[in-house]
């Protein structure tokens, strides 16, 4: 990434001359030498990871320069997005085909040999548009080596994968609701209580899934007789 040789001398002495002692019982004990580089709470943390996704990007770029990959537009006249990073989780955008399939996998290859970073298969998964056939999504899943379709499964709370029917996706908001509001039926509220209990926590459960999604007029008009009923 073009960092002066005497700089990597530095970051890598602050990394090497690092050693921990434990407190048992009141007194210290022994000192282990970490073996990994990166370690949570080193101030240097943060910055080094910044790095190695920097230069995942970078690697990706290249890609995309090289016509390897190819990205997603959201509209014609849009720039084409190829990746998209939030935190240690990486979005990656590429044409349902086996050849740029391999091409991602040669990336996440020469990555992992570089940073000593390596993928979790089973926390991984892809996720195909509708007009891909089922040919072209066996030779993708094959070519990325083990990677699995993406199912009905939730991240960050909120579903991967929403289909035709959004009351069946978001049946969790209503079972949540309700969930709360049966252990309220058991207590002497006032109207005052239910009114604070409702407006502070029943009206939140939904609250986050809709700043992401647009729920159905069916499943709102549920939630609100399930908060009517308890009222």
């Amino acid at each position: 990434m073009g960092f002066a040789p005497l700089w990597i001398r530095w970051m890598h002495g602050c990394l090497s001359s690092v050693s921990y002692s434990f407190n048992v019982n009141g007194v210290k004990r022994g000192y282990v030498s970490p073996s990994r580089e990166i370690r949570q709470g080193d101030p240097l943390s943060p910055c080094l990871f910044l790095f190695c996704a920097e230069e995942l990007s970078n690697l990706l770029n290249n890609g995309i320069r090289n016509k390897q990959i190819t990205g997603v537009k959201i509209a014609k006249q849009g720039p084409s997005v190829s990746h998209l990073f939030f935190a240690d989780d990486s979005l990656i955008f590429c044409k349902a085909n086996g050849d740029e399939a391999g091409h991602i996998k040669e990336i996440l290859e020469c990555y992992e040999k570089a940073s000593g970073q390596q993928v979790n298969i089973n926390k991984s998964a892809i996720f195909f548009s509708k007009n891909t056939g089922s040919r072209k999504k066996e030779e993708m899943l094959q070519k990325l080596g083990g990677i699995q379709q993406v199912s009905q499964e939730k991240y960050l709370g909120l579903p991967l994968v929403v289909g035709r029917s959004k009351n069946s996706v978001f049946r969790f908001i209503k079972e949540n609701m309700m969930a709360r509001i049966q252990n309220w039926k058991g207590k002497l509220l006032s109207n005052a209580g239910k009114d604070v209990l409702l407006k502070s926590v029943a009206l939140a459960v939904p609250s986050y899934a809709m700043s992401v999604f647009k729920l159905s007029k069916s499943l709102c008009k549920e939630l609100s007789g399930i908060m009517a009923r308890f009222w």
